[in-house]
């Protein structure tokens, strides 16, 4: 299995991410892991592929280019974001997940998000968001022909849909204003990220040192 995470270092430090790579260890230990992006100095074990973000492609906007990327690299991949961890090593990682309609999500988004989200139901139609903050499997033909597609829309939705991927709906387990122990898989937000609550939890849950941390 190869893991790519597309990273850029948050203002809050980067400590989500050697949180992410312990998870990674824990739930699958012979991965090959990629990391498209400027890597912090303890960062080993990793292959490692610079990429300077441009500020005015938006966040979105970077990613989609780290992605276009990683496409050229690998024949398939693991999607993994800094902000998540699966804890559970019994959970299935091929499964795509959806939470409700891509219309209600776009609601709930502001800024470049809500302008993808809406550029995607503009081209595709309403239905399923696949928008899970949860790792996704791609193959890279297909989500190269995507992310070619036009302006930034949301990438796992219109990937779902052009390979036609039916999803287990779920609730997105985005720990978001007040910490709550998570199951299975979660991901943190910039606000969490320094919540002393989440940061007791996660350095007991995830204590020892990965193969990728010097």
């Amino acid at each position: 299995m190869t893991v790519v995470i597309p990273y850029y270092l948050p203002p809050h430090g980067d400590h989500e991410l050697r949180f992410a790579l312990r998870s990674i260890e824990r739930v699958a230990p012979d991965a090959r892991v990629i990391l498209i992006g400027q890597p912090p100095a303890w960062l080993r074990g990793v292959e490692v592929h610079p990429h300077e973000d441009r500020a005015e492609l938006g966040r979105l906007g970077n990613v989609h280019r780290k992605l276009e990327l990683a496409t050229r690299l690998v024949p398939e991949f693991l999607l993994w974001n800094d902000d998540m961890l699966v804890l559970d090593p019994s959970e299935r990682l091929d499964e795509y997940r959806t939470a409700g309609k891509l219309s209600n999500l776009a609601e709930r988004l502001v800024g470049e998000y809500r302008r993808a989200a809406q550029a995607t139901i503009e081209r595709w139609g309403d239905g399923p968001s696949f928008e899970v903050h949860r790792p996704m499997l791609f193959l890279s033909e297909p989500l190269k022909k995507v992310l070619d597609s036009g302006p930034v829309q949301c990438y796992r939705t219109v990937y779902a849909r052009v390979e036609c991927l039916a999803g287990i709906e779920t609730e997105d387990r985005v720990l978001r204003a007040t910490f709550k122990v998570p199951s299975g898989w979660c991901a943190s937000t910039d606000h969490m990220a320094g919540d002393s609550q989440f940061l007791t939890w996660v350095h007991r849950e995830f204590p020892e040192r990965s193969r990728f941390e010097g």
